[in-house]
């Protein structure tokens, strides 16, 4: 017997995204800041994209010089 399928599970619309990037290595900051889940996530702290995105940069500029010189090249 087959579990019962759910109205909103039949009527699932296909992601938008072209591809899984988790198969690839990690997915690009943006992506995971497009995300629905973490949009929910930062609306739930009172937080909107527009608040987040400096944090990023400057977490980005003090690791800049710290990376490893071949990172780029993994990309």
């Amino acid at each position: 017997m087959n579990p019962p399928v759910r109205a909103s599970a039949a009527a699932a619309k296909p992601s938008r995204r072209r591809q899984d990037p988790w198969l690839y290595g990690e997915p690009d900051i943006s992506d995971l800041m497009e995300d629905p889940i973490t949009l929910l996530v930062m609306k739930r702290d009172g937080l909107r994209p527009e608040d987040v995105w400096p944090w990023i940069r400057f977490a980005q500029a003090g690791l800049k010089d710290r990376l490893c010189q071949l990172t780029p090249l993994a990309a």
